[in-house]
């Protein structure tokens, strides 16, 4: 998310935790122009700030501007990467993207590192691709780390969403399946499916 507006009308309607995406490549990143405003207007939710392969000094300058409570990785960061990043005092989510054949031991490294994993489903692009995979590969998730759920969740989704039966699930990411445009959300949409998943 981009406008403090819209952020604070999504946290009204019931959003634990707001993405800000840096990451040039996404038509969702936090340009100079973005960045300044929500530096000026800082809401006050948890921020979850959503990088891709980016070096780690930049990641650190974000955290402090931004205040950031989350790092979201989405790239192939290694586990030596994640162990760096923890000592900026912010907790870690590692993402994986996960098609038909994914293996869910490729988690297991990243245990100690990681705060939570988020499960996205595997597409052309790094994330908001609004495509769901089958839910129920998630059964084969035998680690300890709790996960997000992400990958096409609409408002449709929230009988399901309510529904998924796993000890380790934590919670769901929502994005495209959402938004008026890139970087905007329906916050009565939000609001609607938070009071259903909750």
């Amino acid at each position: 998310m981009r406008d403090p507006q819209n952020i604070d009308a999504v946290v009204a309607a019931g959003a634990d935790l707001i993405g800000l995406i840096f990451y040039e490549k996404s038509k969702r990143n936090i340009d100079a122009a973005a960045g300044e405003s929500l530096r000026e207007n800082l809401p006050q939710v948890k921020k979850v700030g959503v990088f891709v392969n980016e070096q780690v000094e930049i990641v650190r300058k974000r955290i402090v501007e931004f205040a950031l409570d989350f790092v979201q990785l989405h790239g192939e960061e290694s586990v030596e990467y994640c162990e760096n990043l923890r000592a900026a005092d912010v907790k870690i989510i590692k993402v994986f993207s996960v098609g038909s054949d994914f293996d869910f031991a490729e988690t297991a490294k990243y245990e100690a590192v990681a705060d939570y994993f988020l499960f996205d489903t595997k597409g052309k692009q790094r994330g908001g691709n609004g495509v769901k995979f089958n839910w129920d590969i998630l059964q084969n998730y035998r680690g300890k780390t709790p996960f997000f759920l992400s990958g096409g969740i609409g408002e449709e989704d929230a009988d399901a969403v309510r529904g998924l039966d796993h000890p380790m699930f934590f919670g769901v990411d929502v994005n495209s399946g959402f938004e008026i445009e890139a970087g905007v959300k329906d916050a009565r949409s939000v609001k609607r499916f938070s009071a259903r998943v909750t």
